[in-house]
């Protein structure tokens, strides 16, 4: 009787052995799994800002680019504006030229008739103007003669200095179109060297945004390659999870237990917490219960409440809810299934009454293993007792 004893003894605790050898592994890796998620989450969310930062970059370069460039077609408008007149006062200027030359012209004849005369004068002295004067017929024509030869001499003079004054005008008007090309010639070469700078300055935007684009690049396969692993990761997690768990990796039999308008999504009908108020059982569960809570063992089978379509499908290990699946069923009702340990359907995929969707579990802000067991009508948790 004593040995039947210490063996009964010996193989009870192989079995608590190698159930705490299991428990040590789940744990191990939900906890190592909690380690490196955050991290992942760290270094995603780091590089979703930078990238949000470079994107900022980016567009005020291209903002700036805009102004150089808008500031670079005004610099261009400008250039081409100062060359038309420049162009057009170097015509003025040969105008003037001519206008001068003429002029000079016209006072140097004048002034050669007029020592012409003079010299007539002199040389044959006053006695042929005597002449002239005595040779009149009367008075009257006397007087015509001696005023005629007044004239001619104020002429002379009266035409020398009227040219003299022209030549002084169109020589200050040359000086003048000559002074207007000079600044219009500064004008033209600041221009030329603003557009240059104006080129340089947009050349190395350019350079700037081509650059920002290379490391947006960059950071975005960054990015993506880090989600991919977080994917991964969370993957695998699940997978050793459900392999550990009693989960399973492949869903069962479809199984219909109970004869209301649902069927029981867990072939076990013991509720450990009713819908409605209740005490907080757990940090980060509801004092208003929106569910009935179903007690049954780690990765014991969860079936779909009725036909449906699945809307939901998540792996949320941080949330409350942690895994969950959410079913719907048409006429408004949907149901929800949370805190699981597997997960065997996809959200889109059609699902029949009693088919095994997933597997019990203590995921999310669980107090052990159990199924968080909803009903919703037309968007409101309602009592699912009414309706098992």
């Amino acid at each position: 009787m004593g040995i039947k004893i210490q063996v009964m003894n010996m193989i009870i605790g192989k079995k608590i052995r190698k159930g705490k050898k299991t428990t040590a592994f789940v744990l191990a890796a939900v906890l190592s799994f909690s380690a490196v998620m955050p991290v992942m989450a760290d270094d995603i969310s780091d590089a979703k800002q930078k990238q949000e930062e470079l994107e900022e970059q980016k567009k005020a370069a291209e903002a700036e680019k805009e102004t150089l460039a808008a500031e670079l077609n005004q610099v261009i408008a400008e250039m081409e504006q100062a060359k038309a007149d420049l162009d057009a006062k170097q015509v003025e200027i040969i105008q003037a030229q001519d206008e001068l030359d003429i002029a000079r012209i016209n006072e140097n004849e004048q002034y050669t008739a007029m020592k012409l005369r003079i010299k007539y004068m002199y040389e044959n002295g006053n006695a042929q103007f005597i002449e002239i004067l005595f040779e009149a017929k009367d008075i009257s024509d006397f007087l015509n003669k001696a005023e005629y030869i007044q004239q001619i001499s104020d002429y002379d003079r009266r035409m020398l200095v009227e040219f003299q004054e022209i030549v002084k005008q169109v020589e200050e008007k040359e000086a003048q179109l000559k002074k207007e090309e000079e600044e219009l010639t500064a004008l033209q070469n600041n221009l030329i060297n603003k557009q240059g700078e104006v080129e340089t300055m947009l050349a190395g935007k350019n350079e700037e945004i081509s650059s920002l684009e290379s490391e947006i690049g960059e950071n975005s396969s960054k990015l993506k390659e880090l989600i991919a692993q977080a994917e991964a990761a969370k993957a695998q997690q699940q997978q050793n999870y459900n392999s550990n768990s009693g989960g399973g990796g492949t869903p069962g039999p479809s199984q219909v237990v109970g004869n209301g308008q649902l069927c029981w999504p867990t072939t076990s009908t013991r509720i450990t917490s009713y819908y409605g108020m209740r005490p907080v059982p757990v940090a980060g569960a509801t004092s208003n219960h929106d569910a009935i809570d179903i007690g049954a063992p780690m990765g014991a089978a969860v079936y779909a409440a009725d036909g449906g379509t699945v809307t939901t499908a998540s792996y949320g290990y941080n949330g409350g809810r942690g895994n969950y699946i959410m079913v719907n069923h048409g006429n408004g009702m949907v149901t929800r299934y949370q805190h699981l340990s597997a997960i065997y359907v996809s959200v889109g995929q059609s699902v029949g009454r009693g088919e095994n969707i997933g597997a019990v579990g203590s995921t999310g802000a669980s107090s052990g293993p159990h199924l968080d067991f909803a009903v919703y009508i037309n968007g409101s948790t309602v009592n699912p007792l009414s309706y098992l």
